[in-house]
């Protein structure tokens, strides 16, 4: 609709890459009539660019579907990394994890948890707009509906008065998060009748 609406020329440009980590060339989809003309331009700037379809929203589209997984991925990994904060034999199982999916992946996580201490009110907004965009297309996104409430709730507790600050390092922050999230449950069992 921006396209067709827009006076000028619109090429539609999706980030696909964190920046968080500092990555050498982000890479970038772009798609529109015009996007083979903002190849080089991007390029030239440091960005690894791929062309993923001739309308406008085709690079969005991509973007979404990123959203679902990335974002749906840092919800598990704050989830657990708040259910692992006090338990004894954590470094068992993340030595597990890293021995199956590798130490760039638990470098990774540890980068999840710490942005999420900023971004995770933003994130959950965009992952509700990724799986109501999704839903609209009759897709099953039931795991990426269930990580926007982690990521609300995540959210809130860093909003509260006792969060740490955003450099107080990885378990520090899954420490808050643990008790944070079990008040947040305690109360919610409250509320059912529960406990």
């Amino acid at each position: 609709a921006i396209a067709e609406a827009a006076p000028c020329r619109v090429v539609d440009v999706a980030l696909l890459d964190t920046l968080d980590d500092e990555a050498a060339h982000p890479s970038l989809a772009v798609s529109g009539a015009e996007a083979a003309a903002a190849v080089s331009l991007l390029s030239a700037l440091g960005f690894s660019v791929d062309v993923v379809g001739g309308l406008c929203g085709d690079a969005a589209l991509l973007k979404l579907a990123r959203s679902l997984f990335m974002k749906s991925l840092e919800a598990l990994v704050i989830e657990f990394e708040a259910a692992m904060a006090h338990m004894a034999g954590r470094d068992v199982v993340i030595r597990s994890i890293e021995r199956n999916l590798g130490p760039q992946f638990i470098t990774f996580s540890r980068m999840l948890l710490e942005t999420d201490r900023i971004h995770a009110g933003r994130r959950s907004v965009e992952l509700q707009e990724a799986v109501e965009s999704y839903r609209r297309a009759g897709r099953s996104v039931e795991v990426p509906s269930a990580a926007i409430r982690v990521l609300q709730a995540a959210a809130a507790s860093w909003r509260a008065a006792d969060a740490p600050a955003p450099d107080a390092g990885a378990p520090a922050l899954a420490q808050y998060l643990a008790r944070y999230l079990a008040r947040q449950h305690e109360a919610e069992e409250l509320r059912n009748g529960g406990g």
